[in-house]
């Protein structure tokens, strides 16, 4: 009996420039296929022996990436798009949207070619302005109709239910006083319809960079509308003089519980929650000094969040409902003595994992089923230098970014638990199944392949 091959297309996103925290030797975003039945990066071509990363658009410093669902006004087309963070070196950063056809077309077309083909580049469907310094994040929810979000600012449909407006969320981080971080908002949507000419893409305050064939949103009026800007104070708060000189806004999560969305700023240890239509803050969480709040996860069921401490090297749970800490624990092992800081969060089923750099390990935290408080179960190491990032693939593939030693790596998700070896009294570690080189990997996204 037969089984199914699974593809994905992992988008990878690199630095592509010298940074202050990173000297980054990409060329923009990277694409990889991988099996998921394996966990195993798949060949590049008939006749090659090894996997490798094909480079799919040329871009300056994408650092973070995300995959929507976008229709037709008329709800006749559904479109997938990914949308892309742009850390420039100077000024605002960019924003840029991809038609994921055009990124798997490109990829499939790389595949196939020959070892020095020419390469087949994909280029932004529309790019804007960030509306602020050094874009680190961002989130898109569905809004029900372009009717229902003039009439109503913000007011957001069902996730499962197609629209024809999504509503985006930049967090700018910024860098120190003269700049403070900010979270922007633009309303990103298809308007027209299909034609059988080529034409331009309408892109009102986004900027179109130029004719895109392989698009399937060609033929469609494409724009990306800002629609406001929350800049958070100008002083941090933060006892690390090194990172909270300013306010840093690192993570948007929206919260339909609370009607609103939260904010993340490392600067001043706060998760600040504001109204969805309205700059009205309607709570917030406060998180020890210095600790550095970076990104959060939302446990609904529990009504908890879990917030990743980047500068602390933990993780805290606060309830939904109150501005309070319930658990403060260390993402470390209690003998390390490795400098060493929390970069991502993420929960897959009964686990929340959570990333370090410098220790460069992913730490494993068990939910409590009754409580949704965690209990720490090991750390297991990263497979390189430095994990920034990583993404669970069909709930079954863990695949590491490590950003300092080029290497996506994959684990499988049912080892990082481990099971207890008998002669040892220690749980085994996690098999590396497999490893890729990218050079200087920040962000991973999956697209399914056809």
């Amino acid at each position: 009996m037969s089984t199914h091959t699974v593809t994905h297309l992992l988008l990878v996103g690199t630095y592509t420039t010298e940074l202050p925290h990173v000297r980054g030797e990409g060329s923009g975003v990277y694409g990889v296929l991988f099996d998921s039945n394996s966990g195993r990066f798949c060949e590049q071509a008939p006749s090659s022996s090894s996997s490798k990363a094909h480079l799919l658009s040329v871009c300056e410093n994408p650092s973070f990436l995300i995959t929507a669902s976008l229709c037709q006004a008329d709800a006749s087309v559904d479109h997938t798009v990914v949308l892309v963070a742009h850390e420039q070196e100077r000024g605002d950063g960019h924003v840029s949207v991809y038609d994921s056809e055009a990124l798997l077309s490109a990829a499939s077309a790389q595949d196939c070619a020959a070892e020095h083909s020419t390469a087949t580049l994909v280029d932004p469907l529309l790019m804007c302005s960030s509306h602020g310094v050094h874009p680190c994040h961002l989130s898109a929810q569905p809004l029900a109709t372009t009717e229902d979000a003039i009439a109503t600012g913000m007011g957001t449909a069902e996730p499962s239910s197609p629209t024809s407006t999504l509503l985006v969320r930049v967090a700018n981080y910024a860098a120190g006083t003269t700049s403070p971080g900010s979270s922007a908002e633009f309303h990103l949507s298809i308007t027209g319809t299909h034609t059988d000419t080529d034409t331009d893409i309408a892109t009102g305050t986004g900027t179109h960079t130029g004719r895109c064939t392989t698009s399937s949103i060609t033929p469609c009026a494409l724009r990306m509308d800002h629609v406001r800007t929350r800049v958070l104070g100008e002083k941090g708060s933060g006892v690390v003089a090194s990172r909270q000189a300013g306010t840093h806004a690192h993570f948007n999560l929206p919260l339909p519980q609370r009607k609103g969305v939260a904010l993340v700023d490392l600067g001043t240890d706060r998760v600040l929650c504001y109204a969805q239509d309205s700059d009205h803050l309607l709570t917030q969480w406060t998180m020890p000094p210095g600790s550095g709040p970076r990104f959060a996860v939302l446990n609904a069921a529990h009504r908890l969040l879990y917030v990743a401490l980047e500068l602390s090297s933990e993780v805290a749970v606060c309830p939904l409902d109150e501005d309070r800490i319930l658990q403060r624990l260390s993402t470390l092992p209690a003998a390390n003595s490795t400098a060493s800081t929390v970069a991502h969060i993420a929960q897959v089923g009964h686990l929340l994992l959570l990333s370090n750099r410098g220790h460069d390990s992913v730490c494993v935290f068990r939910i409590d089923p009754a409580s949704g408080l965690l209990s720490f179960v090991r750390t297991v190491p990263s497979g390189g230098t430095e994990p920034r990032h990583f993404e669970v693939v069909d709930q079954r593939w863990l695949l590491v970014a490590n950003q300092n030693s080029n290497l996506l790596c994959v684990y499988r998700v049912d080892q990082l638990e481990g099971d207890l070896d008998v002669d040892s009294g220690h749980a085994s570690l996690p098999t590396l199944i497999d490893q890729i080189s990218v050079p200087t990997p920040v962000c991973i996204t999956p697209l399914q392949c056809p």
